[in-house]
C-alpha cells in the first residue's frame, strides 16, 4: 500500500537522532528492533510492537531510576 514506507522510515532515523542530540534529549530507533508489517509497509503487528516495548523497558527503568 505505502510502497517504500519502510525504506523512508529507515532514512528518517539518523535525522531524528541528530535532532534529539541537538535538543539534548534521548532517542530510540524503533527500527532497530521492529519492522513494519508487509500488509501496508507502515504499521506494526503485535510481535513488533512487543519488541519495541521489550527494548524500551530497560531504558525507561534507568530513566526512572527503578
Amino acid at each position: 500500500m505505502f510502497a517504500g514506507g519502510d525504506e523512508a522510515s529507515t532514512r528518517l532515523a539518523p535525522l531524528y537522532a541528530a535532532l534529539a542530540d541537538e535538543a539534548g534529549c534521548g532517542f530510540f530507533d524503533a527500527g532497530s528492533v521492529a519492522q513494519t508489517t508487509p500488509l501496508d509497509g507502515v504499521h506494526l503487528d503485535a510481535e513488533n510492537t512487543r519488541n519495541i516495548g521489550k527494548a524500551l523497558a530497560p531504558v525507561v527503568r534507568v530513566m526512572l531510576e527503578l
